[in-house]
């Protein structure tokens, strides 16, 4: 349904004076509300000002006209009409009669959220702020449908008001295959939220107007079961949320510490301040400043961190504007403790500036090249933004990553094109050319990417640390995105001469998953890459890493960072030799007994019981080429010490050692397990992703088809072996930063 038939659908419902002269009104495409109040002239608000319908005065046979039309109205004084999204609110007077009505006009808007593609795209939950009316309800709509459509998520409405997918028991087609649960009163909001995780196994949850302390309580306990979030709130910006005693919890809260006379001198603050109190439940927020001016934090966790000590905040702007380009601009903001205002300033440090080129915003496909800023870890893929212009003309999306491993390119698109995209990325394989210019252009993108991402954050020089540190020789001892003494002296021969030793059909893995007939498809592919010429290939000796004797310890201090603590192990993949393979399944098993949900070990007793920590997690790959890490990574809550952590964390890990896990938590983690690997398979870029994972690094795609047998075969036994066997001091480094534990 178009955006002229909705609104005729709420045209039909009103008195025909009003209805007649909105329809030939020439800006009747931009109304944002209709008033209808008792005694008063009916008034159209447009984003310019407010004018009136008619000189006709509304009456009480023109309200109860409305009212018969339109659907009953809720608890919360709000109705709607079927398969629109509008949204009508009543004024009632005292003796509960109406007296006052205000259409909203629902709008289904495409385009603006490629303002803010990139950011959905890294899997963070995302808090949109703003002011009534500011368009917030609109964005998360679109949001939605990106998400369930174009992204291939599973999705889950919590639509308390039923202002996202419309007033009908069937949900409007604006938000694509997204699902759509309903409130029946606003003081269950919370609930819902928590049922929809508990029942439901979305991978996103979206939920409209967060505005109660419960509903953030709710927010935070989905975000520690690990799905992401879409939340809308009240409010200007970021400095209001931290005001609000309610919801400040989304964004880790803050608490009044009192600090010892040498950590004050130190920080040269006085001894009472004021410190986040735990992590965010929100990684992102999103500022709708105007409709089309957003201001972004990227980082929420340090904007607060700033905020909080009177620094210099570096916030980014993005502008969306019809038709022209939108610019991202990432400008310095002074800010006064937990002040009422901003205030620009002049820095000597340059803005940077990013602009992506867009299609009519009426027109479905976008061409952006926003997600320039991800070329930091494919340095080699100077053609990127040229490729993904041409396959989002085909109605597709392109990207790629970089493992510790390999390089992936990527595609989705409609399977009449398939011959494009293997043009495509045969061309790219053979044919690159690496300028000085683009490559002094992009290597200093890299450096800036690495200073934001590495160099800033905790984690990311824990991480790196932790690989430098466990591996000695071999290749993991090296960063993704490199050293940043590498970068300062890489030159384009270098990546030239990379580019044409590695990239050749003998050492590429083409994986096409979808619509396809095979024996065509095949032929394609035959005929774009059986002309391109092998490489020699270096025959790699393979590095042994040295035998570890004892635990390695790192500690790091970053000055006004918080604490973080992260752990690895020494484990076997799949690729391993000499191992028995059931240890890589026992060894899945027995991170999801760490971390698989609120009632994981780790969760229960540092989070909830203990109190110690606001995040608390283990992982591994058994699809990697060489030994991987078992990790354990936990935030502890500020004040609390790592050395307490990790006493717990060790009585963990001996009772996994000592005692045999009962059947029924064994059952339930298997499920949680094999669940997460069957919804992934819902997703045919999963699908095509675990296939050339799989077969690059461990080359025998069979044991996909064997992956559910092998976790079920599992057997308590099998995972107290490997936890005695690998989970031990020889196999173990840990990174601390900010351990206040020996001061």
């Amino acid at each position: 349904m178009t955006g002229d038939k909705d609104l005729d659908r709420l045209l039909e419902n009103l008195p025909s004076f009003v209805k007649n002269h909105v329809n030939k009104h020439p800006q009747k495409e931009k109304i944002i509300e209709i008033i209808i109040d008792l005694g008063r002239r009916p008034e159209a608000r447009f984003p310019t000002g407010p004018e009136y319908l008619s000189q006709k005065i509304i009456s009480w046979q023109d309200l109860d006209y409305i009212t018969k039309r339109i659907s009953k109205f809720s608890n919360e004084n709000r109705a709607g009409i079927e398969l629109t999204l509008h949204r009508i609110s009543c004024i009632r007077n005292r003796q509960f009669l109406i007296t006052g009505l205000t259409c909203r006009i629902g709008k289904a808007v495409f385009g603006n959220i490629c303002l803010v593609r990139d950011l959905l795209e890294s899997g963070k939950s995302i808090l949109v702020l703003g002011k009534p009316g500011v368009g917030k309800t609109t964005v998360v709509r679109e949001i939605a449908r990106v998400l369930s459509d174009e992204m291939e998520k599973r999705v889950i409405i919590i639509d308390t008001s039923n202002e996202i997918a419309g007033d009908s028991d069937i949900p409007h087609s604006a938000i694509g295959k997204a699902r759509r649960m309903q409130v029946s009163q606003t003081n269950f909001q919370h609930q819902i939220m928590i049922e929809a995780v508990e029942n439901h196994m979305p991978q996103i949850i979206i939920i409209d107007e967060i505005g109660t302390e419960l509903e953030a309580l709710a927010a935070r306990t989905i975000a520690e079961k690990g799905v992401q979030l879409v939340g809308t709130t009240h409010g200007n910006c970021l400095e209001n949320l931290i005001k609000n005693p309610s919801l400040a919890d989304l964004v880790g809260g803050i608490q009044y510490v009192t600090l010892s006379d040498e950590e004050a001198k130190r920080r040269k603050t006085q001894k009472s301040i004021i410190e986040r109190k735990a992590y965010p439940a929100f990684q992102i927020v999103i500022e709708i400043n105007e409709r089309n001016l957003w201001t972004i934090h990227e980082n929420v966790k340090n904007s607060i961190d700033l905020l909080l000590r009177e620094k210099l905040l570096i916030t980014q702007r993005r502008k969306f504007i019809e038709n022209e380009k939108g610019i991202i601009k990432y400008s310095p903001i002074q800010t006064n403790h937990l002040s009422k205002k901003f205030e620009s300033t002049q820095t000597t440090k340059p803005s940077i500036h990013k602009s992506w080129n867009v299609q009519n915003i009426n027109n479905a496909t976008h061409s952006d090249n926003l997600k320039q800023k991800k070329l930091v870890i494919y340095i080699y893929s100077l053609s990127y933004n040229l490729v993904k212009e041409v396959i989002s003309k085909l109605g597709g999306t392109e990207n790629a990553f970089t493992s510790k491993d390999y390089t992936a390119y990527y595609q989705t698109l409609p399977s009449q094109y398939l011959e494009d995209a293997i043009k495509l990325e045969s061309d790219r394989m053979s044919n690159l050319v690496v300028s000085k210019e683009d490559f002094l252009k992009e290597i200093e993108v890299i450096k800036e990417e690495r200073r934001l991402r590495t160099d800033d954050q905790p984690e990311g020089i824990a991480y790196e640390q932790l690989y430098a540190s466990a591996y000695n020789n071999s290749a993991y001892h090296d960063p993704i995105i490199g050293w940043m003494e590498d970068l300062h002296n890489m030159t384009e021969k270098d990546i030239f001469n990379w580019y044409k030793s590695w990239y050749a059909p003998n050492n590429a893995t083409a994986v096409i998953v979808g619509d396809i007939d095979f024996d065509k498809t095949f032929k394609l592919v035959e005929k774009y890459y059986g002309n391109k010429k092998n490489v020699k290939i270096d025959s790699r000796v393979e590095r042994v890493e040295p035998e570890q004797f004892g635990e390695k310890n790192i500690s790091i201090v970053i000055p006004e960072k918080p604490s973080y603590l992260i752990t690895g192990y020494k484990v076997p993949s799949l690729n391993t030799q000499n191992i028995e393979k059931w240890e890589c399944y026992a060894l899945s098993v027995l991170s999801g007994i760490l971390s698989s949900g609120p009632n994981s070990r780790l969760q229960k007793v540092l989070i909830r019981e203990k109190k110690l920590a606001s995040y608390a997690d283990s992982g591994f790959s058994m699809f990697s080429r060489k030994d991987p890490l078992f990790l354990i990574d936990v935030n502890p809550i500020v004040g609390k010490k790592i050395s307490d952590i990790e006493i717990e964390i060790e009585l963990i890990i001996q009772e996994l050692k000592s005692k045999l896990v009962t059947q029924k938590e064994l059952d339930r983690i298997k499920a949680q397990v094999l669940a997460s690997e069957v919804y992934q398979q819902d997703s045919i870029d999963y699908q095509a992703r675990i296939l050339g994972m799989v077969k690059t690094s461990v080359g025998d795609t069979r044991i996909i088809k064997k992956y559910t047998t092998n976790i079920n075969s599992v057997t308590a036994d099998q995972v107290r072996k490997v936890a005695k066997k690998y989970l031990v001091s020889n196999l173990k480094t840990s990174v601390k930063v900010n351990d206040t534990s020996t001061k």
